[in-house]
């Protein structure tokens, strides 16, 4: 400035710093509190920094995480810009904590037993790994096709595995008997784990049959006398008829089952487990398979489906290539190795195609002997047949049926089961014709 006679003031500055006053930003990537398995590896997700002057700043962070040992730890994250103002601090926990161990329990087996008393089914509970503290877990049976009344002993309390072991048993009291049956199944059930989680909650206990099977009758529950067959009442003057004996005279037979006079059968489906509805119809409900609970053979049944390996039409040459048991020839090889179209296999082949796919859950399927077979020929039925019960056996055809036994007389024949009268005889191998499967018994 100047005054009016001109003379200029010293020059005065004056100067204006303007400074970065505003601290940057801390924001963590992920949560604030974050648990962690013990054993795990534990990777910080970091954090992002903003800043309305510096870019690219990164917090430091201070703390470890120890994974393998049970703990909180605490991670410390910090940073500061340019002009030296600190950003709040801010802090990650990590927690690692002790994961429970699993409990699984293994299915398990026994042989019923034949003497009075009773046999353990054991079961194997296992901990995925050994607890510090006692783990308790409650287990309960329930029925399958075997029954708490009258098979096993029921059971509903707690398995105690101590601390620092791993497995545990549950025993299951099975009741011996003498009667043949088929395998039976329980269910037992874990629940309410303690210092554990439950992996794998159920298993199936198993009652194996150590029985041996025992002989059906004819079917035949009708009398004779010199004049006059299919009467319906004793026939004094002409004692000891087939309809005296044997299991078809018994009145009020028990079965498990059911089917004609001494016949004892069960429908069985695909897995092998009986129908609930054991009345059911083959159109209404299809069974795969038939129990015969006095031999204790389980029976292949025919189907009505043409593309089925085991359609009712199927029919196929005798052929064994065992030399101990094909009395000398192998006999007549299929046209091709399939059996899903009738006329084009052999018994062998057929029998190991439905071992392949495991009908009713099983693979040891056979031809049968000729007196297996005949075992289910009901002799009551007249020609032509099928002389066999349809109600538990449909799709039957009163015809020749394949056994496994060849004929001594001629290496060229064996012998096959008449389901239109009920005889025996023996044929050409390279003949066609129909076949019933067979598995179990002795």
């Amino acid at each position: 400035v100047s005054d009016a006679a001109g003379n200029a003031a010293a020059t005065v500055t004056r100067t204006v710093n303007v400074t970065d006053q505003t601290s940057p930003v801390i924001v963590l990537t992920g949560a604030n509190s974050i648990t962690i398995a013990q054993g795990s590896t534990y990777v910080d997700a970091g954090s992002s920094v903003t800043d309305n002057v510096d870019a690219g700043l990164s917090a430091t962070v201070t703390g470890t995480v120890n994974a393998a040992t049970v703990g909180a730890y605490t991670l410390t994250y910090n940073v500061s810009d340019a002009a030296g103002n600190a950003a709040a601090t801010v802090t990650r926990t990590v927690n690692v904590v002790a994961i429970p161990p699993t409990l699984s329990i293994a299915s398990a087996s026994v042989a019923e037993g034949s003497t009075l008393g009773a046999t353990s089914l054991n079961f194997t509970v296992t901990l995925s790994a050994a607890s510090t503290s006692t783990v308790t877990v409650s287990y309960t049976t329930s029925d399958a096709t075997a029954l708490s009344t009258t098979d096993y002993t029921a059971a509903n309390t707690t398995l105690t595995i101590s601390a620092g072991n791993t497995v545990g048993t549950i025993t299951i009291l099975i009741n011996a008997d003498t009667s043949y049956e088929a395998n039976e199944t329980l269910t037992l059930t874990l629940s309410n784990a303690t210092v554990a989680t439950i992996a794998t909650a159920s298993a199936t206990g198993t009652i194996l049959n150590d029985d041996i099977g025992g002989l059906n009758d004819t079917g035949i529950t009708t009398w004779g006398n010199a004049t006059v067959n299919s009467l319906t009442t004793i026939q004094t003057l002409f004692p000891n008829q087939d309809a005296d004996r044997g299991r078809d005279s018994v009145v009020g037979l028990v079965k498990t089952g059911g089917g004609k006079a001494g016949f004892d059968f069960s429908k069985l489906d695909g897995t092998g487990q009986p129908l609930t509805n054991q009345a059911a119809t083959y159109a209404a409900t299809p069974w795969s398979c038939v129990q015969d609970n006095v031999s204790g053979l389980m029976w292949e049944v025919k189907t009505t489906i043409a593309s089925s390996l085991r359609n009712q039409n199927n029919v196929y040459t005798w052929y064994n290539t065992d030399p101990y048991t094909n009395g000398g020839t192998t006999g007549a090889v299929a046209a091709v190795p399939a059996c899903s179209t009738g006329g084009l296999c052999d018994t062998e082949k057929y029998v190991a195609a439905v071992n392949a796919v495991g009908l009713c859950g099983f693979s040891d399927w056979r031809l049968p002997k000729e007196e297996a077979l005949r075992s289910i020929v009901d002799y009551s039925v007249a020609w032509p047949g099928p002389t066999i019960d349809i109600s538990y056996f449909p799709n039957a055809k009163g015809s020749w049926y394949w056994v496994a036994s060849p004929f001594a007389g001629t290496v060229t024949s064996a012998w096959y089961l008449d389901f239109g009268a009920g005889n025996a005889a023996n044929g050409s191998k390279n003949v066609a014709t129909y076949v019933r499967l067979v598995r179990g018994g002795l």
